[in-house]
């Protein structure tokens, strides 16, 4: 870098270079640090606190008004005389029924409950039974099945053969070999007609293990096919599941109800009731057994299960309908 240099004084006089200007460091301001709130965020916060109390006092007012404002008219309808849906008390139906049995030959179980599944009483309801014709019953509903499925035709022709008797109660086995029959026919003399052979040729035609099967799938878990065993409890649990769920359908359920209805063995739990009462039911019976179970469409509908083993059956024609009418008794004054 050139500097300037001073006028010489003579000539050979060396000036002196001008010495170099440094610029001056101006010193800078101290920032001030930035400030937590601005202009704005200050103003919101004051506008919250005065208008936060402001608030409170207006709402404070009106509700104090709205207390004594008259109610707007609503025009939704107001269900008056609720009553609560109660449980009935089955204690003393229980003491009857136990005095009723206590000294009859035999044993006796008995399982109630109401369609409605507000109430059940049982009494050796976990006792196993000989079921007897109580056992169509699953076998049945599997076949109502198949036709809600569309795998059987109801009016499916069948020939009675020879090897189909199996004696016992019904009428098929009346009908001369070679009589064409439908499926419908069959299980309708099942119903009706506790028939066994009807029993024989549908468990034929539905398979050797349908019967098991519909046990099985409706959890009738003290049911034994094989040794003709099971309870009131498992009975009354099909009738509430066939009445209350869609094991079959509407139209097949009304069919059912109508072959199990106005039966040939009218004499037990039907007997129990005044004769304008539906019962909905299935009899069965063995040396020493007799068995009755079903819907009992009384004012308040209930499902009845009376079975007996070892008895004295001339005993038990005239107990199971008395046992029959102290229920029905029983659920008018419910």
């Amino acid at each position: 870098m050139n500097l300037p240099f001073r006028k010489k004084k003579e000539e050979n006089e060396e000036l002196d270079p001008i010495p170099e200007i440094k610029p001056v460091r101006r010193r800078k301001k101290k920032e001030e640090p930035p400030k937590p709130w601005g202009r704005i965020e200050r103003l919101i916060i004051f506008i919250f606190l005065i208008g936060l109390p402001v608030l409170s006092i207006i709402f404070f007012i009106k509700s104090k008004s709205s207390r004594t404002a008259v109610p707007a008219k609503i025009n939704a309808p107001i269900i008056n005389n609720f009553v609560p849906l109660a449980t009935p008390d089955t204690d003393e139906l229980n003491t009857t029924l136990n005095n009723e049995i206590s000294n009859l030959t035999g044993t006796y179980g008995i399982y109630l409950k109401s369609v409605d599944g507000s109430y059940s009483l049982g009494i050796n309801d976990n006792i196993e039974f000989d079921g007897a014709s109580l056992f169509k019953l699953p076998l049945m509903i599997a076949y109502y099945q198949a036709v809600d499925n569309g795998k059987i035709d109801p009016q499916t022709s069948y020939t009675l053969k020879y090897s189909d008797d199996e004696g016992g109660a019904g009428i098929l086995a009346s009908m001369a070999p070679g009589t064409v029959v439908t499926y419908k026919d069959i299980v309708q003399a099942m119903g009706k007609n506790s028939d066994n052979t009807g029993f024989q040729i549908m468990e034929n035609v539905l398979g050797q293990d349908a019967e098991t099967n519909e046990i099985s799938n409706l959890n009738m878990n003290n049911t034994d096919f094989s040794q003709s065993e099971t309870t009131p409890y498992d009975i009354g649990s099909l009738f509430y599941q066939l009445n209350n769920t869609n094991l079959i359908s509407n139209s097949s359920k009304d069919e059912f109800y109508s072959f199990l209805t106005n039966t040939d063995f009218e004499n037990l739990i039907p007997a129990g009731v005044p004769s304008n009462i539906k019962v909905v039911h299935k009899y069965g019976a063995d040396d020493g057994e007799l068995n009755d179970a079903g819907i009992v469409y009384a004012a308040k509908p209930y499902i009845l299960v009376i079975m007996s083993k070892d008895i004295d059956e001339d005993q038990a024609d005239v107990e199971i309908p008395k046992i029959s009418k102290i229920v029905y008794d029983w659920s008018t004054h419910e």
